[in-house]
């Protein structure tokens, strides 16, 4: 099985989801300060630290995970608030969308450990998280290069001094594909958070089966994300009703990584098929109706499902349609696609079985408009 053990799924459920919006048009002026520092996890394993210098339009990172790092990359940003980069020495930082002062969504090339992966890093704006306050019931997402993909699922936190213990339920649907396996995973856990104060970031060790593997834990806008060495995970507290919320209708933004033709490898081993990103504009009426496009093109239009009414996927064994509020789903061509939303964008992931054990998967961030 490709999802993850308790301990660490103890600690993605910490992650949440930062609300996200449409960037700034070109050559807006700075709010309070020219330098805005953003940490971000990307979905192949990455810890990024990006600094943008409005003054000097540039931009400087450090990849904690690959090493990677440079200072002063020049940057244009759009009409439509797209950031793109010149003169990056490693050819990482592709192109980006900026909340500024809260939330960074950037393509990047050359990530993971071997420096040979392309994906999609979603961060926000350095702040400390104090351990304490961790807690609550919410919804998961998880991106990831590999092993599927994605998976959602949903999880309640509690807390005993140190100890925060965690009911888990997820959804992958590459376990249904596989023999032996399971699209459904679920079960209690616990995991002892650092002591002492408010910090930057966390550093969670987990180990299993004598390996032992490093997790980074920060804090986003409107609650936490999880940095772990096969991808990320982010979280939303759940809504009060499992209704589509007509407050949600509206333009959104949307950078979109995608894989066809995948197949499932172990942790180690380099992902098959063929990635891409791009950028996606995404339209949602007060009935809930989804009209995606790229370039101008529609890609898929259908209403948003809550995934509390879709018997395939709750019930006994699956996931509890009492904690999916907020979850939402629906199909677009052979894809079966999930939603999340936050109060100023949303995340979307999606999974595609294909012929002779391949799948595509598809997931990203979107801005409101």
């Amino acid at each position: 099985m490709n999802h993850l053990s308790l301990g660490v799924l103890a600690a993605l459920a910490l992650s949440a989801c930062a609300g996200l919006e449409g960037g700034a048009a070109p050559d807006a002026p700075a709010t309070q300060s020219a330098i805005h520092a953003y940490q971000a996890t990307a979905s192949v394993g990455d810890f990024l630290l990006v600094t943008i210098d409005k003054a000097n339009r540039t931009v400087s990172y450090e990849n904690r995970t690959n090493g990677l790092t440079a200072t002063g990359v020049g940057y244009t940003v759009d009409a439509r608030g797209v950031y793109s980069f010149t003169g990056d020495p490693n050819g990482h930082l592709r192109q980006a969308i900026e909340l500024e002062d809260e939330v960074l969504v950037a393509d990047v090339d050359h990530a993971g450990p071997g420096r040979d992966t392309r994906a999609l890093a979603v961060g926000a704006a350095t702040q400390p998280i104090d351990p304490a306050a961790i807690h609550g019931g919410m919804l998961t997402m998880q991106f990831r290069t590999q092993n599927g993909g994605m998976e959602v699922g949903h999880v309640d936190l509690g807390r005993s001094g140190q100890t925060l213990t965690v009911d888990y339920s997820g959804y992958w649907p590459r376990g249904a594909m596989m023999t032996g396996s399971d699209a459904f995973n679920s079960g209690p856990g616990s995991l002892t958070l650092p002591g002492g104060g408010a910090q930057g970031s966390l550093t969670i060790t987990e180990s299993k089966n004598g390996v032992t593997s490093t997790d980074t834990l920060f804090k986003v806008t409107s609650g936490y994300a999880l940095d772990m060495s096969n991808g990320n995970m982010f979280m939303l507290d759940r809504s009060a009703s499992k209704a589509f919320d007509p407050a949600r209708a509206g333009d959104y933004q949307a950078l979109a990584y995608a894989k066809v033709g995948a197949r499932g490898t172990s942790d180690a081993t380099p992902e098959p098929g063929t990635p891409s990103v791009v950028l996606e504009t995404i339209t949602i009426d007060a009935a809930g109706h989804v009209t995606v496009s790229q370039g101008g093109q529609t890609v898929a239009s259908s209403r948003l499902v809550p995934v509390a009414d879709v018997a395939a996927l709750t019930g006994a064994g699956k996931l509890d349609p009492t904690r999916c509020n907020g979850l939402f789903t629906f199909e677009g061509g052979s894809r079966q696609v999930f939603v999340l939303f936050s109060d100023k964008g949303l995340l979307f992931t999606s999974f595609s079985p294909g012929a002779d054990d391949s799948y595509d998967y598809a997931y990203g961030a979107a801005v409101r408009l």
